[in-house]
């Protein structure tokens, strides 16, 4: 069937006289004639809307954020168990060997997969320049009350914290960069010792004094870095990091610090 055939198959659809289906035929490539060669666009309403240039922020579904918090609670969970291992095994070691060689500790570091603080330097000059950009918009330092408000809805993540009092004393002295910011604790990397390990550490917010330094925003004369020393108390900080943003810190009795 060729395409004439095919033409007149179709108009036989909505025409009876085949009069008129010759006639149309005949005018439908006439620039002249009833029949425009033009297509004819009207508007149509949708029930849907368009999302193609939207500037909506995509949104995360719940089972995908709970997959992810899953996986970094359980890779922190196994790192501590890693660790706790090995500093066992340097105990043991320490305790029974009467020779003078060294513990292999890079090898069974490698081999366990024990994070050192050298890995996250990346990530606090990250957290030095977003506080930067946070607390000094154009590299202007504000007052001290523009900044307090401002630094209590910061995230802490790569921060460089140390633990300067706490009811734990086995946390009082300890500094490292914060991995996670949690809700009821900070996970921090410290460096490792003669007789730990080092990695990973959860250090409880509950009862906790945290002193950081935060780098002033440099200008091209200076050649030395001025800081600025903070202290937080940890347990008003007890709140997760992207809800800190819309919390409002108010005046009350601080007695329960430790």
């Amino acid at each position: 069937m060729n395409s004439n055939e095919l033409e007149k198959h179709l108009l036989t659809r909505c025409y009876d006289s085949q009069n008129r289906i010759v006639e149309l035929l005949e005018q439908r490539y006439a620039t002249n004639g009833d029949q425009k060669s033009s297509i004819v666009f009207t508007k149509s309403e949708s029930t849907t809307t368009a999302k193609l240039f939207s500037n909506d922020t995509p949104t995360i579904s719940r089972a995908r954020l709970q997959t992810t918090r899953k996986s970094l609670k359980a890779y922190i969970s196994s790192t501590l168990a890693n660790q706790r291992k090995l500093n066992k095994r340097i105990k043991q070691y320490k305790r029974k060997s009467h020779t003078t060689s060294p513990f292999p500790r890079d090898k069974l570091i490698e081999e366990h997969r024990i994070p050192q603080i050298t890995q996250f330097i990346h990530m606090n000059k990250l957290w030095q320049k977003y506080m930067q950009d946070l607390l000094f918009p154009n590299g202007q330092i504000q007052a001290l009350p523009n900044i307090l408000p401002k630094l209590s809805s910061a995230d802490f993540n790569g921060c460089l914290v140390k633990v300067v009092q706490s009811r734990n004393r086995n946390c009082v002295g300890m500094q490292g960069i914060v991995v996670w910011d949690a809700q009821h604790s900070f996970v921090v990397c410290v460096p490792g010792t003669d007789e730990d390990i080092g990695g990973f550490k959860v250090i409880p917010k509950q009862h906790t004094l945290f002193a950081f330094d935060l780098i002033l925003p440099s200008k091209e004369e200076q050649e030395e870095e001025e800081c600025i020393p903070f202290t937080i108390i940890g347990s008003r900080f007890e709140v997760r990091s992207v809800d800190r943003s819309g919390k409002k810190f108010k005046n009350h009795s601080i007695d329960d610090i430790l």
